[in-house]
């Protein structure tokens, strides 16, 4: 194949196909961030996001997560409410 190559650019040399003079320009490429970059990053978590739902239903992980988020808000919640003074809770058991 790289014979080939040779033969054809010395074919093309002697007719005088090679042009003597390059009017090629070269340009800088430079990497920009467009409403399509969005739009295909957003896609994708869609589609990670419906394979991770897809998968804790198989699993029937979906049933702990959800108690693992009730405990952490229901504490959130409860933690919100107490008042703190010097590292102690006033009301401890509320």
């Amino acid at each position: 194949m790289a014979g080939a190559a040779l033969v054809v650019e010395g074919l093309f040399g002697v007719l005088g196909l090679i042009p003597r003079e390059h009017q090629a320009r070269v340009v800088e490429v430079s990497v920009t961030w467009n409403y399509t970059t969005w739009l295909n990053t957003k896609q994708e978590k869609v589609k990670w996001d419906r394979l991770q739902a897809a998968r804790t239903l198989r699993d029937g992980t979906h049933i702990e997560i959800a108690v693992v988020r009730f405990v952490a808000r229901s504490w959130k919640f409860k933690m919100g409410r107490r008042k703190f003074t010097d590292g102690c809770a006033v009301r401890p058991f509320c």
